[in-house]
């Protein structure tokens, strides 16, 4: 089990991937559960374990579960506009059994090294007589603006890991305004009185995202570049499942 400082432990929860069938259909799948074994959370349709971990807070576990699946759904999408024919899985967090076993173990294997090494931001409702995390992955930044690494990938890989490297922003951050960084950044900084410091706050903020953003988007989206052994003209009808 991997860990991290915090004074309030919570019950560990297990991150697997298995291999399932399902309607007559085989396909992978990633999913947590407080069971030992994997197999026990759904021994009707779960065949094979290729992957468990075990991770301290639940939250953490819900967190990579949702980027792996958002991932396998993106890879899916991509797939099919590629030309390729891949079958649906029946189940919102699985991947078609076209992809060979090592894809699926390639991207849950990703998302758990991220959230392992990834900075994490102090949790603003951290309770000091337990109850919540006292450092999060995702869904908090740092008081200063900044992302941690976790959060940033959530939210590319939510909206598919695309990014416009010619972005002018993204070229001349540097040299910007304090309205073009600002509209960039979602006017963040509007409430700093001061030009001088709000300009260089959005300057640091994107200096930190951009350095994210050469860092992390390549990996994301050779994560979405897998595809099936063999290709097939037609593209399947099939609407995908995670939304």
């Amino acid at each position: 089990m991997w860990r991290y400082e915090d004074p309030c432990p919570d019950k560990s929860t297990t991150l697997y991937l298995v291999s399932a069938m399902k309607k007559g259909i085989n396909y992978w799948k990633v999913g947590i559960t407080k069971k030992d074994d994997p197999l026990k959370r759904d021994p009707k349709h779960y065949l094979e374990v290729f992957r468990d971990e075990k991770i301290e807070w639940g939250a953490d576990a819900e967190n990579i579960e949702i980027n792996i699946a958002r991932t396998f759904h993106w890879l899916m999408l991509n797939t099919r506009s590629d030309g390729y024919s891949v079958s649906e899985p029946p189940a919102r967090e699985g991947l078609s059994y076209d992809f060979p076993v090592e894809v699926p173990m390639k991207i849950y294997d990703w998302w758990l090294n991220l959230a392992q090494t990834s900075d994490r931001a102090p949790n603003p409702d951290f309770e000091p007589d337990c109850g919540n995390a006292k450092y999060l992955l995702s869904d908090c930044r740092y008081p200063n603006g900044f992302e941690t690494a976790f959060n940033y990938c959530w939210l590319a890989m939510k909206g598919g890991a695309g990014f416009d490297f010619n972005n002018r922003i993204y070229k001349t951050h540097t040299n910007a305004s304090t309205d073009e960084l600002g509209q960039a950044f979602g006017w963040m900084f509007e409430h700093i009185p001061s030009e001088f410091e709000k300009l260089q706050r959005y300057r640091d903020l994107a200096e930190q995202y951009y350095k994210l953003t050469d860092e992390y988007i390549p990996q994301l989206q050779q994560l979405l570049s897998f595809r099936p052994d063999r290709p097939i003209l037609k593209t399947s009808d099939n609407v995908p499942m995670w939304g």
